[in-house]
């Protein structure tokens, strides 16, 4: 029997970036139990500010994750500040 487990989507509020590293323990733990694992070299993380000023975190939010500006997800591109530019950029 072959598992194959799609994409999953973590979306944590810039003032709860402390708790990220939390709920990827219990994505894993969960994956664990289900005979599936999460491949950390493929996982981004995006911060999004209260404000589209720079937030600054000043330590590894999760290790092993790669912290973009922003990612593709279901074939649309997502930037940290939650504006279509880029997205628009990728299409044109």
């Amino acid at each position: 029997m072959v598992k194959y487990a799609d994409d999953t989507y973590l979306i944590v509020p810039a003032n709860n970036v402390h708790t990220c590293a939390g709920e990827v323990q219990h994505i894993e733990k969960w994956a664990y139990k289900n005979n599936l694992a999460m491949n950390k070299k493929k996982s981004l993380i995006i911060i999004k500010p209260r404000s589209n000023r720079q937030i600054q975190v000043s330590h590894t939010v999760i290790p092993g994750f790669s912290r973009v500006q922003s990612m593709a997800a279901l074939g649309v591109t997502f930037s940290y500040k939650l504006s279509f530019k880029d997205h628009i950029d990728n299409i044109y």
